[in-house]
């Protein structure tokens, strides 16, 4: 199963014979548990001792697999989480986004997401809040696994509307208008296609069928059985070290140690704009 080791008496050397086992729910469970202990930046995982080990010692191919694991993780409980309509779940994401947006210079979104947090729990009367909360998420389909924010559907069904019913007939309905906005949309359709080729998608339409990722998994099964990603190589060295934007953003928060000292990646900009400690109230 890729390159990732098990304390198993029993070695499976594929997925397909794996899955042909039959494994338990609590087979599968616990193997969750420990790929979550043992390949995840955080809890078992101390990614400052990694990073703090001698060079012929480090790997610092498998610190930047770690720290990513953390990443997609985060990203497919907030997927799971708004698709199922789940916003007690997608609440629980909540804290570690706000770091990661704190440390990334996206401080409108961090602020936002702390004020809904305060405002739904703390502020509001509690009827009011539970309105709130449970309205975040929509589900105009009807389709199981098909929420979406609200917001989404302000933007996609109400404002575009407007826009086509009430636009007018000024500057923006004209032949010069339109040339010269189609270069932009040959750029975005070109990043579209540029994504949907890099991870072996088909079809390159806007409306996909439900996804099959069968040649993404087998070219990803490939790549981990000749690098070995997973495995700890001592000396390995990367071109580029992933930083851990969770563990500076909660130094950002919380001011731990001070400003000065946690603020050293040049390539990331701090400096809080007066628009971004701005807060909106309807």
């Amino acid at each position: 199963m890729g390159d990732v080791s098990y304390p198993q008496t029993v070695v499976w050397d594929s997925l397909e014979n794996f899955a042909k086992s039959k494994p338990s729910l609590a087979l599968l469970d616990d193997m969750a548990n420990h790929l979550a202990e043992n390949y995840v930046s955080g809890g078992e995982v101390d990614i400052y001792a990694l990073r703090s080990e001698s060079v012929s010692r480090r790997d610092k191919q498998h610190e930047n697999i770690l720290i990513m694991h953390q990443y997609f993780l985060l990203y497919e409980e907030l997927s799971f989480s708004m698709n199922r309509g789940d916003i007690g779940r997608l609440e629980t994401t909540f804290p570690p986004w706000i770091s990661i947006f704190k440390a990334t210079g996206k401080h409108k979104y961090s602020s936002h997401m702390t004020k809904y947090l305060t405002d739904v729990h703390f502020v509001y009367p509690p009827r009011l809040g539970r309105a709130v909360r449970y309205n975040s998420l929509v589900c105009p389909t009807g389709i199981f696994d098909q929420f979406r924010g609200v917001d989404w559907v302000e933007e996609s069904m109400i404002n575009l509307y407007t826009k086509h019913t009430f636009g007018g007939s000024g500057s923006n309905y004209t032949k010069a208008r339109v040339i010269e906005e189609s270069t932009l949309i040959k750029i975005y359709h070109s990043c579209h296609r540029t994504i949907e080729k890099n991870f072996c998608l088909t079809a390159l339409t806007s409306r996909h069928a439900a996804p099959d990722l069968t040649k993404t998994f087998a070219q990803m099964l490939e790549y981990f059985k000749l690098n070995g990603p997973n495995e700890h190589k001592a000396g390995r060295d990367s071109a580029y070290s992933i930083p851990d934007m969770l563990d500076k953003g909660e130094h950002l928060l919380f001011n731990i140690a001070g400003k000065s000292e946690v603020i050293d990646d040049d390539s990331i900009d701090q400096a809080i704009e007066e628009e971004d400690l701005a807060v909106e109230y309807s």
